[in-house]
């Protein structure tokens, strides 16, 4: 198991979060959990983020492609990089 994070959740800090946790139960197969939190904003009498939790599944051949694609926008060679799931 591997998990990425990144920022922090909760109303406290300003600018959202990330956590992914991949799963590799077996060779070929890889399991992704991610739970994402936006910035909070004001709605109503409160403050409120919108958030989302994905359940995916992909193979480590699609991970190594996603992971070349985040090598190559650090390098500005592209603008985006996605992460295929089966």
């Amino acid at each position: 198991m591997l998990d990425l994070r990144f920022g922090e959740f909760g109303p406290e800090y300003a600018a959202g979060a990330f956590h992914g946790r991949l799963h590799f139960p077996k060779p070929g197969q890889l399991y992704v959990t991610c739970r994402q939190q936006s910035a909070f904003e004001d709605f109503t009498l409160t403050k409120v983020a919108s958030e989302a939790t994905l359940y995916l599944k992909t193979e480590p051949g699609l991970l190594d492609r996603f992971i070349t694609d985040l090598r190559d926008i650090s390098t500005e060679k592209r603008d985006e990089a996605y992460l295929e799931a089966i």
